[in-house]
């Protein structure tokens, strides 16, 4: 979790502006496989499927 926080607060990142809270994606990405959720199934509490994933499979690499 530490290397995780320590990637999203790098400050020399080049990233686009976030418009979303990156909160609620990782807890989108953490009740996914805890939950048993597919992608497409996530609450309406959560960004869009499709952001979720996404920084899912970047974070992950």
């Amino acid at each position: 979790m530490n290397s995780l926080v320590t990637i999203i607060l790098q400050p020399n990142l080049v990233v686009a502006t976030a418009r979303v809270n990156i909160w609620q994606v990782l807890n989108g990405i953490f009740i996914g496989p805890v939950e048993g959720v597919r992608w497409r199934g996530l609450p309406k509490d959560f960004p869009p499927w499709q952001t979720v994933y996404t920084y899912f499979r970047n974070w992950r690499a």
